[in-house]
């Protein structure tokens, strides 16, 4: 959903992946703690990472079964200092703006898609696909050796195959981030949005209408070695129509530079 990624990208973590390779020399200069990396990679260091989520739904009169989205692999290759490749899915392009000691400025653009098969045994099957456009900006300004504070905005449109028209939703987020030791950070983010006819597969319980919703995200990571980073996060989400909805969710990330 939009909100668990506004709150996500006001966390955002340099884009980085998982692979099983000999470390270069461009990685030395990337520094392990959280609180000092750069928006994208620098020239020279590519990553390839998996990332799960769990999610538990739930309105006012039914429950969703947990699910476990599927496994999924992102690479990202640096295409410079400022400019980075991403391809997932879904597939992108991350800028940065500003890289300064005290602050740093960047942007993403992403396009996903998904689909799901509808009909069956009374009616034929037939495709549904849904085109998912976005773009996120993202700021960290640095309070102290072991303080900065994260805020994002981010945008997304809908459109299925099926003649709809296209939905919206934005979003902003906003929290802290603690340099607990020199590889393990703690970030907090609060976020709320307002969509218009939002509209997800992953969200069975969540009608395709405008609403505003809010959540908060509690997330770690740790650089676990020079090649290797592991982020988690645990969040909650409530949105305001009227069938009450809400979730919980945690995800796992498994990243490794080279």
């Amino acid at each position: 959903m939009l909100m668990r990624k506004a709150a996500a990208a006001a966390m955002a973590v340099p884009l980085r992946w998982f692979v099983s390779c000999t470390a270069g020399v461009a990685l030395k200069t990337l520094p392990r703690a959280e609180i000092e990396r750069p928006y994208t990679l620098p020239e020279g260091v590519h990553a390839w990472s998996v990332s799960t989520t769990i999610i538990a739904q739930r309105d006012a009169v039914r429950t969703a079964a947990a699910k476990i989205r599927n496994i999924t692999p992102r690479w990202y290759v640096s295409l410079s200092d400022d400019w980075g490749l991403i391809l997932g899915p879904p597939i992108g392009v991350s800028h940065q703006f500003v890289n300064q000691q005290d602050q740093l400025l960047g942007a993403t653009f992403l396009m996903s898609s998904n689909f799901e098969i509808n009909g069956g045994f009374v009616r034929p099957p037939s495709l549904s696909v849904l085109f998912e456009p976005s773009m996120s900006f993202y700021h960290r300004i640095r309070l102290s050796r072991g303080w900065a504070w994260n805020s994002s905005i981010f945008a997304e449109a809908f459109k299925r195959n099926d003649a709809r028209p296209w939905g919206w939703s934005v979003g902003v987020g906003t929290g802290p981030l603690l340099q607990m030791t020199d590889t393990v950070a703690l970030l907090l983010s609060i976020g709320a949005y307002q969509s218009r006819s939002y509209l997800s597969f992953e969200s069975p319980l969540l009608l395709p209408e405008g609403h505003t919703g809010g959540a908060a995200q509690l997330g770690l990571v740790w650089s676990a070695g020079r090649q290797w980073d592991i982020g988690a996060s645990l969040g909650y989400e409530a949105v305001n129509h009227a069938n009450g909805y809400h979730d919980l969710y945690g995800s796992l990330t498994i990243t490794n530079l080279w």
